[in-house]
């Protein structure tokens, strides 16, 4: 089993704020941001590797990077994107084996323990470093994340706006894709952000209401 609590059986995660050096264990003076009773870096990553990814059935190994942002008091999920891995190929794999609901409460009680001693810092630069002897080159970090934000935009809710939100989450949905997940990574926001776009066009009527079986799937 995973001693990491929360995650699949053999998988194992790091979680480290945005801006620290893991091989010289540097770390400029975090923006901290008061979410509940807790202080959060303004943004920080979630690296994961799981058993497929390094036992030969992937391509180049690699490892998945969920990036969460601090924003009005809540943690949101703010990229989605692999390293030297075909995130296309292992996406509903990562999601099924590990879902969306328990990315955040996984991560926030991670770096909460990076921020408080060394243990959890020192064990997250030995993963990284790991990463780096597989060939995972964890510095391409810095260049996706700035491009993640060069490439942002900001969407107005209008009709039509609604209406190819609900295309895309039918089309994913018949794929058997998570539907909500296909609308952030289309429209390039947050899972929360792309929940309430969701919700929005079911309020209107553009897609059918939703079971609480298919919820779990979103």
């Amino acid at each position: 089993m995973s001693t990491q609590t929360g995650l699949p059986p053999h998988w194992h995660a790091s979680v480290w704020p945005e801006g620290w050096d893991f091989e010289r264990d540097h770390y400029p003076d975090p923006d901290l941001q008061q979410v509940g009773y807790v202080l959060l870096p303004k943004r920080f990553h979630m690296v994961v590797h799981w058993p497929e990814l390094e036992d030969g059935r992937s391509e180049h190994g690699g490892a998945l990077i969920v990036v969460f942002e601090v924003f009005e008091g809540d943690v949101e999920v703010r990229e989605l994107f692999g390293v030297d891995m075909d995130i296309g190929k292992w996406i509903e794999h990562f999601v099924k084996e590990f879902p969306p609901d328990r990315w955040k409460p996984f991560a926030v009680a991670e770096i909460t323990g990076f921020l408080g001693g060394d243990e959890k810092r020192k064990e997250a630069a030995t993963r990284a470093a790991a990463s780096g002897k597989k060939g995972v080159d964890l510095r391409k970090l810095k260049h996706a994340d700035a491009a993640g934000k060069e490439g942002r935009k900001r969407h107005r809710i209008t009709k039509k706006h609604l209406e190819e939100v609900a295309y895309i989450y039918r089309d994913a949905a018949s794929h058997g894709r998570p539907p909500t997940l296909a609308v952030a990574e289309h429209f390039d926001v947050a899972h929360s952000t792309a929940a309430k776009w969701v919700g929005k066009a079911r309020a209107n009527g553009m897609l059918d209401p939703v079971s609480n079986e298919r919820k779990d799937r979103e």
